[in-house]
């Protein structure tokens, strides 16, 4: 799939530019969230959410939390935009929007672009970035560039880095 922002070419069925991080799904299925978030997130956009039957907002309303076992740390990210996850290098470039430095990312074998969490329909979805040394729910390993959905009390591993999905 041939990305239209920055002309990378992508593996079929992906969803996201593995290069800019831009959306693949069709314009009538993204939304813009330029309004939203301000200009850092101008190139960014997520699919629209199916209305929830329940009161609660819809999920790219919503935010995942979790807790990194290996200190405690909670996290709380929201999900109106993919969030890529990983290890900060500024010297070569790489800002993830979850750095997980201070968490012992770089021991535990964490990638500067290792996965990316973003919201399709009413879901949330994990992908493997072709990290070097995987990304696991529940201690299956996911394949690189294959979204797979995220659900709260999952363990997500980053390498040997383990968080526990609280809530999304």
């Amino acid at each position: 799939m041939l990305c239209h922002s920055c002309r990378h070419q992508n593996m079929q069925g992906a969803i996201f530019c593995l290069s800019c991080g831009s959306s693949l799904l069709p314009q009538d299925r993204k939304r813009d969230t330029t309004a939203m978030l301000g200009a850092r997130s101008a190139a960014r956009t997520c699919a629209d959410s199916a209305p929830d039957t329940a009161s609660a907002p819809p999920l790219s309303e919503r935010r995942i939390r979790a807790t990194v076992l290996k200190n405690g740390r909670h996290i709380s990210l929201p999900l109106a935009v993919p969030v890529l996850i990983g290890r900060q290098d500024s010297a070569r470039g790489f800002f993830p929007d979850l750095d997980l430095n201070n968490d012992g990312g770089y021991d535990n074998g964490v990638s500067r672009r290792h996965a990316r969490i973003s919201v399709n329909g009413n879901a949330a979805y994990i992908e493997d970035l072709e990290s070097a040394n995987g990304t696991f729910i529940n201690d299956q390993r996911i394949q690189p560039h294959t979204p797979q959905r995220l659900k709260a009390s999952d363990e997500l591993r980053l390498g040997s880095l383990v968080l526990r999905i609280e809530q999304i």
